[in-house]
């Protein structure tokens, strides 16, 4: 959901799909013309558990910090930030809504002309894992786990251009002889936002994630030629996303999102056409009409699904306040039978 404020404190609360009841976020600062410190900690309780046996799944509350880092910027040309970093600086918007560059690590950013930021990012976990396949955190030139490489550039009201490319060592160990091999994946993110034509805004990105089975050295950070051990290696998950929204008139907007999902055979389509309308300065209403479908799963090759819904709501916005309710259902068709869902959403937020 998207944040409705942008102030340092804001809190929302709402019960959908997103396995969250309530949400709370702080973002505190201190800023001087050439340096600054950013803090920021975000409580969730978890909602009910809609496939458990009762409700009672929900309430557990977590608390945690999303961002903690300073900043120096030097003869306002480069900007390097330090710690758990948040937001990103070369994120892809639009259905794909991901990024690179966001986390525990050190950030630089050269900004030489008005809309432009290229620059790199150095990061590491602040916990390493184990997976159910034995894989570790590894290390790219003995330290840091991930390098981003990011580039920006954008003009008012005429276009964003966004491209970034993460590079991830992963350590695979073998579970009967205990061996390990640095494996090399690689993150490709690509954003285009073109908005020269009045009233009209068209976005188009693209993600493509991938474990290439090439092997590094985790001293030298050195690609070696030989290919990873794992047959499965080498299957990029590709996202492809479309967005277009237009301003009907001042009150009535329209809008469309389309997302596209490659992987190993797997191919599925989403689609969501929607509206929304100002009845007033306080008052607006919306709906949507969630679709999707795929087919082909890589477990099975005769899988088939799809998903159809409906989304309704209302907000109520006064000063820095709202309320909005919604409703909706969505209805799954699958190999192993039909499944109809229906939610209730209410949310509130508040900023200062």
């Amino acid at each position: 959901m998207d944040e409705p404020f942008d102030e340092d404190v804001y809190a929302f609360a709402y019960d959908d799909d997103e396995e969250v009841a309530l949400q709370f976020r702080l973002n505190l600062g201190v800023t001087d013309d050439n340096w600054g410190i950013e803090f920021g900690l975000g409580y969730d309780i978890s909602a009910a558990d809609p496939f458990g046996d009762t409700p009672s799944h929900g309430g557990e509350g977590d608390l945690f910090v999303y961002n903690a880092h300073g900043w120096m910027s030097f003869v306002d040309l480069v900007t390097v930030r330090a710690g758990l970093i948040d937001p990103a600086a070369w994120a892809v918007g639009g259905w794909i809504d991901d990024n690179v560059d966001a986390g525990f690590g050190i950030r630089a950013e050269i900004m030489p002309m008005e809309g432009l930021n290229v620059g790199a990012m150095f990061s590491y976990p602040l916990a390493a894992a184990t997976d159910d396949d034995y894989n570790t955190y590894g290390t790219i030139g003995g330290f840091f786990q991930e390098i981003a490489f990011g580039f920006t550039y954008a003009q008012e009201d005429f276009f964003e251009l966004t491209a970034a490319l993460k590079l991830n060592s992963n350590e695979v160990i073998d579970p009967l002889t205990y061996e390990s091999d640095q494996e090399m994946n690689i993150k490709l993110l690509a954003g285009f936002g073109f908005y020269g034509v009045e009233n009209l805004s068209l976005y188009a990105g693209l993600s493509m994630t991938t474990d290439m089975g090439y092997l590094i050295d985790p001293l030298t950070g050195e690609f070696e030629d030989e290919l990873s051990h794992d047959p499965d290696d080498g299957k990029p998950l590709i996202l492809i996303g479309l967005n277009a929204g237009y301003d009907v008139t001042p009150e009535l907007w329209a809008g469309l999102e389309i997302g596209f999902t490659l992987w190993d055979g797997l191919k599925m389509i989403e689609f969501y056409p929607e509206v929304s309308y100002q009845v007033n300065e306080e008052i607006s209403v919306g709906a949507g009409i969630p679709f999707a479908m795929a087919e082909n799963n890589p477990i099975d090759e005769d899988f088939e699904f799809a998903k159809v819904g409906l989304d309704l709501w209302a907000q109520y916005t006064v000063g820095n306040a709202f309320a909005k309710i919604g409703y909706g259902f969505m209805n799954y068709m699958e190999d192993f039978g039909d499944c109809l869902d229906h939610y209730i959403q209410l949310t509130f937020g508040f900023s200062f």
